[in-house]
């Protein structure tokens, strides 16, 4: 099967910033240039719900200009595959040092993707293990179809907002996945609901 076409880590930027309207829970974790190198990294690698390929932190920091120029599956899957070895050198200069790899996974994945429906973490692995876990839920990922532009992206970012940013979704994909005294503090805060006029600060209960 063939990789899905994607889109250059600038316009990822720019969609993000579209898709996360102010008061996101942690917006700013989305729509930053990390949250836009891991997008932009699990969907160069085919890093999608239901693909069976994973994304670990260390690919995106390993990530350069150099190779997301390059476009063939090939490339692609050749990526995926040798970015994980040890000893690894990607061709050109990577965007992140080694060491930012715990920021990527901490505050860009579990802190803002995750808890806003917009990557799932692999199911029945050890926290202990150094496979890859991380890939963009499919709605989402579909956001970043190159095919998609002006009004038809506007009105597919708005629908995606309205299945996965509402309140409930958001509070159910936290509970779900929470430690009992985070499932406590999250019932506190502040959330922006979907509305047809706009968008209104509710509190999550």
């Amino acid at each position: 099967m063939s990789l899905a076409p994607y889109i250059d880590r600038k316009t990822i930027h720019e969609r993000l910033k579209a898709v996360f309207p102010e008061g996101v829970p942690q917006r700013t974790y989305c729509v930053r240039e990390a949250a836009a190198s891991t997008v932009f990294t699990m969907l160069y690698m085919g890093a999608i719900e239901g693909s069976g390929e994973w994304a670990a932190p260390k690919q995106i920091v390993r990530m350069t200009d150099s190779q997301a120029t390059l476009t063939t599956d090939h490339d692609r899957t050749s990526y995926a595959s040798k970015s994980m070895q040890p000893g690894f050198h990607p061709q050109g200069k990577t965007w992140y040092l080694e060491n930012s790899r715990e920021q990527i996974r901490d505050e860009t994945i579990r802190q803002g993707l995750i808890p806003n429906n917009a990557a799932i973490e692999r199911p029945g692995l050890p926290t202990t293990s150094s496979k890859p876990r991380y890939a963009l839920t499919s709605a989402f990922a579909s956001l970043f179809d190159p095919a998609l532009s002006g009004d038809d992206f506007a009105k597919a970012a708005e629908h995606w907002r309205q299945q996965h940013l509402s309140a409930t979704r958001w509070q159910e994909r936290f509970y779900c996945g929470a430690a009992p005294s985070r499932r406590a503090r999250a019932f506190s805060l502040p959330f922006q609901t979907a509305r047809h006029d706009g968008w209104r600060r509710d509190p999550v209960r």
